[in-house]
C-alpha cells in the first residue's frame, strides 16, 4: 500500500520531457528530480507548492524531424528546493465581483454585489434573478430591440440610442 508523505520537503520524482519542436523524439524521455508533486496537505484545498526552484540542464539525443539525423541537444527542467502547502485557488483567480476568503482558499460571491442584486429583485420582481454560481444578476428576459433602440442590460431593457451628428 502507498504512503502519503507530506508537504515539507520535495522528493525525487520522474518527469517527462517535452520534446524540442525541432525533434521527432529524443532519449532520454524523462529525468528524475526533485519535485514537491504528490505531497499532502492535511488542509482541505490546499496543495504542496515549491517555495524554492532553480533549473537544471539535462543533455538529450534526438532524432531531427529534417531527417539528417540524430543531434543532441538541452532540456531545461524545474528542481524543486523547498516545499509548503498553499491554496490551490489564489486571490488573482477572483474574479470583479468576486472576493478572496485566505480561510477557506476561495473566491466567494462579493456580499455588497449580492446586495444590490437582492434589492433590485425586491424593487422590480421578475426582472433580474441572482446567479451564485457566476455572481451576477442577469436579466430575465432579453428583448429583440427596435432600430432606435439598443438593449441595456443594467436597465434590462431597451433605450433610445443617442446619436452624435457632426
Amino acid at each position: 500500500m502507498a504512503t502519503l508523505t507530506q508537504c515539507n520537503a520535495p522528493r525525487k520524482t520522474l518527469v517527462t520531457l517535452d520534446t524540442p519542436d525541432n525533434f521527432q523524439w529524443i532519449h532520454p524521455t524523462a529525468v528524475l528530480v526533485n519535485r514537491c508533486d504528490g505531497h499532502q496537505c492535511s488542509d482541505v484545498g490546499k496543495q504542496c507548492v515549491p517555495t524554492v526552484s532553480t533549473q537544471d540542464v539535462f543533455y538529450v539525443e534526438g532524432e531531427m524531424k529534417n531527417g539528417i539525423g540524430k543531434e543532441c541537444t538541452n532540456i531545461t527542467v524545474r528542481v524543486d528546493m523547498g516545499c509548503k502547502c498553499d491554496c490551490l485557488i489564489q486571490p488573482s483567480d477572483c474574479g470583479h465581483n468576486w472576493e478572496y476568503n485566505e480561510k477557506i482558499c476561495q473566491c466567494q460571491c462579493r456580499k455588497d454585489v449580492e446586495e444590490k442584486c437582492l434589492k433590485k429583485m425586491s424593487e422590480e420582481p421578475g426582472m433580474v434573478m441572482w446567479d451564485g454560481k457566476t455572481c451576477t444578476c442577469p436579466c430575465n428576459n432579453e428583448v429583440e430591440c427596435s432600430t432606435d433602440t439598443s438593449w441595456v442590460p443594467e436597465y434590462c431593457s431597451c433605450r433610445n440610442v443617442s446619436r452624435v451628428n457632426p
